[in-house]
């Protein structure tokens, strides 16, 4: 198994014995996961031969903020939230799930959070998928608490996103892994955020609601 990955082993600078150990534990770790009784398999990708200490630093994952709720959702009894939600719903098996995307080196994990659900909720609404701009929101939405590369938050974007007047498609605002200044024009726009958006803290009965009867939920953690 190891001859058969390194022939795709990533070119990456640093000590190259060293990359490789890393490279071959991963493949060791995910040889043994994918042995076992699992009902999700691992797999490797471009970054299998860093350390979990390089790959956070890579991301730049360790980017803290403080997580203001924008408009809370009211408390009410369990049973009565959960009247008429069933106990499993997937909406990728409804064909609103958006295609995965790579934030490169950069930490704008925050923006691709918020587009996947922007695109979700356009599919859903429209039936057609449209492919929208995280860089976007890594240029433009700085005065929202939000950093660029630095880190951000989905609630503060979708606020953003609605005093700005909408989000441009990735073909307008392409794309490109670090900051750079704000292009966007308010004639780019081609979805919007009405009524601002709703913050689940910690209860999971909540995100069973909100995922059933809104559609895909830009989740942080």
């Amino acid at each position: 198994m190891y001859a058969r990955y390194t022939l795709e082993y990533p070119a990456r600078p640093g000590a190259g014995q060293d990359r490789r150990a890393n490279f071959a534990s991963k493949v060791r770790e995910v040889a043994a996961h994918n042995s076992g009784n699992f009902i999700w398999s691992k797999g490797l990708n471009e970054y299998s031969d860093l350390t979990e200490e390089e790959f956070v630093a890579h991301f730049n994952l360790n980017a803290n903020q403080n997580c203001s709720a924008t408009r809370p959702a009211a408390s009410q009894n369990i049973d009565e939230i959960l009247r008429g939600v069933p106990a499993s719903w997937n909406w990728r098996d409804f064909g609103v799930v958006t295609p995965v995307k790579s934030q490169g080196h950069c930490g704008s994990c925050w923006t691709f959070s918020t587009v996947g659900a922007m695109e979700s909720h356009y599919m859903l609404k429209t039936g057609r998928f449209k492919n929208l701009s995280e860089q976007q929101l890594v240029d433009c939405a700085g005065d929202f608490d939000n950093h660029g590369c630095n880190g951000g938050l989905p609630s503060h974007a979708f606020e953003y996103i609605m005093y700005a007047g909408g989000l441009s498609s990735e073909a307008s605002y392409p794309y490109v892994a670090k900051n750079n200044t704000c292009s966007f024009s308010s004639i780019d726009p081609e979805v919007t955020v009405v009524g601002g958006s709703v913050n689940i803290s910690t209860s999971e009965v909540d995100l069973q609601v909100a995922l059933f009867q809104n559609g895909p939920v830009s989740v942080c953690f």
